[in-house]
This record gives C-alpha cells, sequence and structure tokens, in this order.
C-alpha cells in the first residue's frame, strides 16, 4: 500500500475514514479542542513516513483541509479545534459580491444558473505580529 503524503491525500483519508471523521467533529463540536489521546485508539493506517493511527489521520487530514486548527500544543500534544472558532468571523463583516465592490465590474442583474458553491469559504485576513527571537541561522 502506498504512504498517504498529508497534503495531497487528505480528500481521501477524509473520504476512506469517514465514519471516524464524523466522530472526532462531533466531539470536538461538543466538548471544544482535544488531542489525539482523547480518543479511543483505532487501527493504524499507512501514513506520510510510518503507520499512525487512524484519528492522528483524520485530525492532521482535517488540519489540512480547513475544517480544524491548531487551538494550542502541550509539548509534542497537539489540541485541535474548529476552525470557525479559532478564527472567528469579525462581527459586521458581511461578503461581497463578486463584481460589485465599489460598483467594479456590476454587470445588469439576470437570472444565473444554479452554480455550486466554492469547496473552499474566503476567510478575511486576519493581521499578525511577528517578532525577532534573537536567534540566528
Amino acid at each position: 500500500m502506498v504512504p498517504h503524503v498529508v497534503g495531497v491525500n487528505a480528500p481521501r483519508i477524509l473520504a476512506e475514514h469517514a465514519e471516524v471523521a464524523e466522530r472526532v467533529l462531533e466531539r470536538i463540536r461538543a466538548e471544544g479542542p482535544l488531542s489525539t489521546l482523547d480518543f479511543e485508539r483505532g487501527p493504524a493506517i499507512d501514513w506520510a513516513w510510518a503507520p499512525t493511527n487512524v484519528v492522528r489521520a483524520v485530525l492532521e487530514a482535517s488540519t489540512v483541509t480547513g475544517v480544524l486548527g491548531l487551538a494550542r500544543h502541550q509539548g509534542n500534544r497537539r489540541h485541535y479545534d474548529l476552525i470557525e472558532r479559532l478564527f472567528p468571523r469579525p462581527a459586521g463583516l458581511s461578503r461581497l459580491r463578486r463584481g460589485t465592490a465599489a460598483g467594479v465590474g456590476a454587470a445588469p442583474r439576470r437570472r444565473a444558473a444554479a452554480v455550486p458553491a466554492p469547496a473552499v469559504t474566503p476567510r478575511p485576513v486576519m493581521p499578525v505580529r511577528l517578532f525577532h527571537t534573537g536567534m540566528s541561522g
């Protein structure tokens, strides 16, 4: 069996282990940030470099696909939470329709055919402060 490459195969991991993924998401929705230790150990599956617990693979794949994010680290232990709880939408921020910002590209209104929603929901860019650690190298 070919090992999974995390970023490329994340959707496949989630599809192959849909029941595990749903259980993991239900618990995180209900309980907040959780780590792999908060779940029963599942079967090992092939992973990027060595076999790993299916729950860990689902957590990592959900992070790569933008469903979960890292809430915190405790040593080497990662705690995952829903991305919308980690990066909430600022109050009052509304989505702009494509081509309507400041009237740019506005077209006459007409009934459009049904278009599927994008796979990834655009999120606002959040300001980040960077600092120098004093370490070189």
